[in-house]
């Protein structure tokens, strides 16, 4: 089964359907609703998944020396940056060393 969401504001801007302002005030809660729901169960799945999170660190902690979490600048659609940040999975500056490693080959041809 496939559920569609189209809000009443945006029928109501590119299809000329009047929408009476009881229509909006469910919207609105209905936003809130939903807000509340998605910050209760990320906090609740937070919980759950943190000592994972910890056996994590402490394993990448353990097994080689660095930093624990790589931190890498994205951009969004709309081209602002931002840092995103996620386990080291590879050795510390494996980036670098990827680059160095395209230009020897090129050079080697």
């Amino acid at each position: 089964m496939r559920i569609c969401f189209i809000p009443i504001v945006f029928l109501n801007k590119v299809f000329n359907i009047s929408v009476n302002e009881k229509d909006l005030g469910m919207y609105r809660i209905n936003l809130v609703v939903k807000r509340i729901f998605d910050l209760v169960s990320s906090m609740m799945l937070a919980l759950v998944l943190l000592p994972l999170w910890i056996a994590l660190a402490l394993w990448i902690r353990l097994d080689s020396k660095g930093p624990i979490l790589f931190k890498q600048g994205r951009r969004t659609k709309d081209g602002r940056i931002f840092n995103l940040y996620k386990f080291r999975s590879m050795v510390v500056n494996a980036e670098k060393w990827r680059l160095d490693y395209l230009i020897m080959r090129m050079t080697q041809e």
